[in-house]
């Protein structure tokens, strides 16, 4: 199944939009969530031509990231919201598109960092993927560990640090995921949605924290 093609209501749109200039501290979230899949849609729609689908959803979520940084320049009687998160995402497509080789040589993946667990740790039984996943991570270097210990003590909740830190690893299987979460007694096509939906919050999140990585 593709993503929502509909964008959110104009009711619920203005709902929290007034809660991001109101600074409620889930709004951010709660925004992405909203408007993230149908806006990245819209944009596969228009640009079809664009053979990497993650180039689209990066230029979406960055171009709400800068939104989420300033939602107060949204001029209400330029025209509506939607269109508004429209523009400025096309914006950043067409300038990553112009700019990929260079953005390619820019970023380097952050989930591509070469760590091996000990042959000690691959032989515990009962280990759960996230738990190897992050004993990996208890092996990069000091400034990746103040980092990501931040990232843990700071930003994220127990729960969802699990999560992040498959992510990072470069998890792919829904099935991991989806036991971490309890999602495992829903239908292979409905975890891959809810699966989907939670890594796309919590890549937002990383992103805002300056830290980008490609799965």
């Amino acid at each position: 199944m593709g993503l929502p093609v509909s964008p959110p209501s104009t009711q619920e749109l203005e709902a929290v939009y007034q809660r991001l200039l109101a600074q409620d501290p889930t709004a951010p979230d709660d925004f992405a969530e909203l408007v993230l899949d149908p806006l990245t849609a819209q944009l596969r729609l228009r640009y079809t031509y664009v053979p990497d689908y993650q180039l689209i959803r990066d230029a979406v979520t960055d171009s709400l990231l800068t939104f989420l940084e300033h939602p107060e320049r949204y001029r209400p009687e330029r025209g509506s919201l939607w269109h508004y998160l429209v523009m400025n995402a096309e914006g950043d497509l067409r300038n990553a598109l112009s700019q990929y080789q260079r953005e390619q040589q820019r970023q380097i993946p952050l989930s591509a960092v070469a760590l091996a667990l000990s042959p000690g740790n691959s032989s515990i039984e009962e280990v759960r993927p996230w738990q190897e996943a992050e004993a990996r991570l208890a092996l990069s270097a000091p400034p990746l560990q103040a980092l990501l210990q931040r990232l843990r003590s700071e930003t994220f909740t127990p729960s969802e640090w699990r999560i992040v830190v498959l992510m990072l690893q470069g998890e792919r299987r829904t099935g991991v995921y989806a036991a971490e979460l309890g999602l495992t007694h829903l239908s292979i096509e409905e975890q891959r949605k809810q699966v989907k939906r939670v890594k796309d919050r919590l890549r937002l999140r990383l992103k805002r924290h300056g830290v980008r990585f490609d799965e």
